[in-house]
């Protein structure tokens, strides 16, 4: 239950609804409270060729090569996020 822009309660049909409230129906949704931080770094993969420098392993990754690579083949990357 909303109040006053704020989360009052959160239950199910244990809840009192007040007579004079508006009730929306979220069945099948998520619903999630507060801010979601949702950018990502598409240059980061998840994988080691997102930071070489990290492990140490620039000798054995082509990191440039794998950026220019992102930039011209980005279609894989959307797949990923």
């Amino acid at each position: 239950m909303i109040s006053n822009g704020l989360i009052r309660e959160i239950g199910g049909s244990d809840i009192a609804i007040p007579k004079n409230a508006q009730v929306i129906n979220v069945k099948n949704k998520f619903i999630t409270p507060g801010l979601v931080d949702g950018h990502i770094h598409f240059a980061q993969t998840g994988f080691f060729d997102e930071r070489p420098d990290f492990l140490g392993v620039q000798d054995s990754i082509d990191f440039n090569g794998l950026q220019k690579n992102l930039k011209n083949n980005p279609e894989p990357y959307y797949e990923t996020y």
